[in-house]
């Protein structure tokens, strides 16, 4: 029997899972694949999770047929990430919390006036918080989160670079690619260049 190592669960019960299960790192992406076993958080995630069993096991149209019926338009990639309703830690400070909100919302970048709202902030209170902390603006600095898990996705998986830009919340490639470019000097396609250069030699 696979011994379980990843897990997916719901962000609300991440810190939970840690103290009662130490050994298995949580992930708080919508799905977790092993060989013979996977999780999701529940809800909608198991939902796709099932879907993409039932396609893998029989073919793409009983798929679509059963998400017809349910009303449900598409499949998320597993590797998108869950989407707090509210901030992680209520204990946290509002910087600590704003921080955790853009972290967790990657794919599906929330409005800066919802993530101040959440942390009991005004925008003027946010924009010098961040400034203090990061000598960043808040959108700017929800920008580096975001360019820097698409780095991490470019650096240690194989997604096409299509779909990193997706998972990472640009709505276009050419925005992607002059962000990155201005962040990292690089393209995207720079590193993914010089990663497959070097597994060659």
């Amino acid at each position: 029997m696979e011994k379980l190592t990843d897990c997916a669960v719901h962000w609300a019960e991440a810190g939970r899972f840690l103290r009662d299960f130490p050994s298995i790192r949580a992930t708080e992406q919508i799905a977790s694949f092993g060989h013979q076993l996977c999780s999701s958080p529940g809800e909608l995630a198991t939902l796709e999770l099932s879907m993409r069993i039932v396609g893998d096991l029989f073919d793409t149209a009983t798929c679509e047929a059963v998400l017809d019926k349910m009303l449900v338009d598409r499949i998320r990639q597993p590797y998108f990430q869950q989407v707090p309703v509210g901030p992680r830690d209520a204990n946290a400070d509002p910087f600590t919390q704003a921080l955790s909100l853009m972290e967790s919302n990657i794919a599906n970048p929330q409005p800066l006036e919802r993530i101040f709202e959440l942390c009991g902030l005004s925008r003027r209170q946010c924009e010098r918080l961040f400034k203090d902390k990061l000598s960043l603006a808040p959108h700017q600095a929800y920008i580096e989160i975001r360019l820097k898990r698409a780095k991490s996705l470019l650096e240690e998986t194989d997604l096409p670079i299509k779909d990193i830009h997706t998972a990472c919340g640009f709505a276009t490639p050419a925005t992607f690619n002059r962000l990155f470019m201005r962040a990292f000097s690089k393209r995207p396609s720079d590193v993914r260049r010089r990663l497959d250069t070097a597994d060659a030699a």
